[in-house]
């Protein structure tokens, strides 16, 4: 609450900051996505993803798991429909089943998907000539 806001230095709330621009800007994001033609719409899906998990990881190490746990519940549905066709996809499911269960930075530690994602920073997306 307002204790924790307040015992932020200036660097902190700065980074906050420009974290809860990021939330926003990805809110934007995934409005364009949405509104995009239906044979685009899984591949570009597909290619904001490793942006949502980047920021939902960085979200958590900067404590705000509020901000973090409101991007997986505005956001993460859209990820679901990753599957073969735009149809349901049983790993996304499992994958951000294991994100909600996250509910402290400390609960990231030893996380496998955590784990992966600091090793293997880059993410190939692959798009199609139309994408």
């Amino acid at each position: 609450g307002d204790f924790k806001a307040s015992a932020r230095s200036p660097a902190e709330r700065v980074a906050r900051g420009r974290l809860l621009r990021a939330t926003a800007m990805f809110g934007r994001l995934t409005d364009w996505v949405e509104a995009s033609p239906t044979t685009l719409r899984t591949e570009l899906r597909a290619a904001i993803f490793p942006i949502f998990l980047h920021l939902f990881v960085a979200l958590m190490e900067a404590d705000e798991t509020v901000e973090a746990r409101t991007l997986l519940e505005e956001h993460g549905d859209l990820f679901v429909r990753l599957g073969a066709n735009g149809g349901h996809s049983s790993s996304n499911i499992r994958f951000l089943d294991r994100l909600r269960a996250l509910r402290t930075p400390s609960d990231l530690q030893g996380e496998e998907l955590y784990e992966n994602f600091r090793r293997d920073r880059r993410t190939t997306v692959t798009m199609s000539q139309l994408g």
